[in-house]
């Protein structure tokens, strides 16, 4: 087996193509040693698993092995989880503080090429809009404490107001006097 950092060590915990640092597997197993924390995160992927398992077709490793550990390493974390038959795709909602955007200036390596933390936030939306033109897709959006289908229309509506919110923030601090 191999080891995996703690996922409180994770500097970018967006679906780059760095790879991912995950949560130790071996404790994952064991419910007695679970933190309540970690049971609660369990029971939003299971419930999330209870929902879509049925219609993916292919690629079940997105949701059993990826969707899960992305899920247990991002706590609390607010997503949007698309289902297709033919696999899945997570995009978690961070706040504008947090450890996955790079300081102002900086870019990030995202799939092919690099990302400001403008553009990075403003991936879940891109997604969002990509699915709405697909057929077959369930959406869930897990918003920091319950998890609930939504439309795809409704998941482009929440990835627009996440990205305007963060960017807002950010825009904020920039023009304090």
């Amino acid at each position: 087996m191999v080891e995996r950092e703690n996922p409180s060590n994770i500097a970018n915990a967006l679906c780059l193509t760095r790879g991912w640092h995950l949560a130790n597997e071996s404790s994952l197993t064991k419910m007695e040693s679970m933190s309540a924390s970690t049971i609660a995160v369990n029971g939003i992927y299971a419930a999330l698993f209870q929902r879509v398992s049925g219609h993916i077709t292919d690629y079940r490793k997105d949701l059993e092995v990826h969707d899960h550990d992305l899920i247990l390493a991002n706590p609390g974390t607010p997503f949007l989880h698309w289902t297709r038959p033919t696999g899945t795709n997570i995009e978690f909602l961070f706040g504008p503080d947090a450890g996955a955007f790079p300081p102002k200036g900086k870019t990030v390596p995202y799939l092919f090429g690099h990302v400001n933390r403008v553009e990075l936030s403003h991936k879940p939306f891109e997604v969002a809009e990509y699915f709405q033109r697909q057929e077959a897709i369930i959406v869930h959006h897990f918003d920091g404490q319950r998890l609930r289908p939504v439309s795809l229309e409704a998941a482009v509506e929440i990835a627009r107001d996440y990205s305007r919110q963060v960017q807002g923030v950010w825009h904020q601090r920039e023009h304090r006097t």
